[in-house]
């Protein structure tokens, strides 16, 4: 709940969308900026990684995790590693926080639901889990209302 110093100011009288940074925290709790097709609203670090050019500009940063999992009843298998997974749909919880105090503005929602199995999925040893995550058009249409979008 900290803020960073020399991200951009937040005015949530000025006009959105307000620039905002998603994490996505992984199954040990550890956030992650998110890889995903995002309006241009969604500030993305890119490479090189070493300093914090790109997400400077960020107004906001959305934090993003699993908190509800229920399982498809659907078996996926990747068979050039002989490995399956049980498919699962999840509840995602977002809270939107000020980039430079930390201060929470929002909080919302969004589903991760299918019934088809991914046609590639990371896969380390020991998963027995496939969690599905929400669209980037879910997700967009969850931090509207809360980024002015």
């Amino acid at each position: 709940g900290k803020g960073v110093d020399g991200m951009a100011a937040y005015d949530p009288a000025a006009p959105g969308p307000h620039p905002i940074v998603l994490l996505e925290a992984d199954e040990d709790g550890d956030y992650t900026p998110a890889i995903r097709g995002l309006p241009d609203w969604a500030v993305v670090e890119t490479e090189p990684f070493d300093d914090n050019r790109e997400i400077v500009v960020a107004e906001l940063v959305g934090c993003m995790g699993v908190t509800a999992k229920t399982p498809r009843g659907v078996d996926c298998e990747f068979e050039d590693t002989d490995t399956t997974l049980a498919l699962f749909d999840a509840t995602y919880a977002i809270t939107v926080r000020v980039a430079a105090t930390g201060e929470i503005i929002g909080s919302t929602t969004v589903e991760g639901t299918s019934d088809d199995c991914p046609f590639v999925a990371f896969i380390e040893d020991g998963d027995t889990e496939y969690v599905n995550t929400p669209s980037d058009d879910d997700i967009v249409a969850a931090l509207g209302p809360i980024i002015g979008a």
